[in-house]
């Protein structure tokens, strides 16, 4: 497989995943603050918020502090996701 060819499916996820985050938020706004809409956007904006934060705590937490090899930490962290 080429560089082009990966580099394309690349481009097709991200825009997979962008548009089925915007349908998603699209929707849930539909909704009144009553309904389920207001806590789907209030769990999908902390959680995104959260991960940056997780991720880079595994990462100190394995690889600076635990010695681990860098491979083996994500490796761990897809084990679990």
């Amino acid at each position: 497989s080429t560089l082009p060819v990966q580099l394309l499916g690349v481009a097709f996820a991200s825009a997979q995943c962008g548009m089925g985050e915007a349908s998603m938020l699209a929707l849930a706004s539909r909704y009144g603050r009553e309904a389920a809409g207001a806590a789907e956007l209030t769990s999908w904006s902390s959680g995104t918020g959260f991960a940056g934060i997780f991720g880079y705590a595994w990462v100190v937490l394995f690889h600076d502090w635990g010695g681990l090899s860098f491979q083996l930490t994500m490796l761990l962290a897809l084990s679990i996701a």
